[in-house]
């Protein structure tokens, strides 16, 4: 093992960036199983109904703000010098800033164009409120740029 550590300085790097990756996706489906478990519980058949048909309605719509960008973000930071990070942070940003305004606009456009209850609407739309977080995957691109995936997965975890 300490011949390939020799041979591969960023091995180290690279499996405890995957391990805490890997512990950030474990955490998140145990809770999201166990929240799910519990909200279906509480709300009861017809309000998990609305729930889960708004959730899909912001499922679907929900890749425009992402646009494909974080891989390419990646691999552009990691290609680009050091001088250019800013910028192309900055740009990525505003284009999901920009692209996660228009998915909400667009998942308001969506719901009222179409037959639904009050309720669907405004559950709707308060789910989709959630898109404009988006940009914050800027911040998790440069952390997997530089595999500081610990940091990033505790922030995941604990947010």
């Amino acid at each position: 093992m300490s011949t390939l550590l020799h041979r591969f300085p960023m091995l180290r790097s690279i499996v405890s960036n995957f391990g805490w990756r890997m512990a950030e996706r474990i955490v998140a489906v145990f809770f999201s199983i166990l929240v799910g478990a519990w909200v279906a519980r509480y709300l009861g058949p017809d309000s998990f109904g609305v729930l889960a048909a708004a959730l899909a309605i912001v499922g679907l719509i929900s890749v425009l703000p992402f646009l494909g960008l974080e891989r390419i973000l990646v691999r552009e930071l990691v290609e680009k010098p050091a001088e250019e990070e800013g910028a192309i942070l900055g740009t990525a940003a505003v284009m999901t800033s920009l692209a996660s305004v228009a998915g909400l606009a667009i998942t308001a456009g969506v719901i009222w164009s179409f037959p639904a209850t009050n309720e669907l609407r405004w559950t709707t739309l308060l789910i989709a409120s959630s898109l404009i977080g988006t940009p914050a995957m800027v911040v998790r691109a440069w952390f997997e740029k530089e595999l500081q995936g610990d940091r990033d997965a505790v922030a995941g975890i604990l947010g």
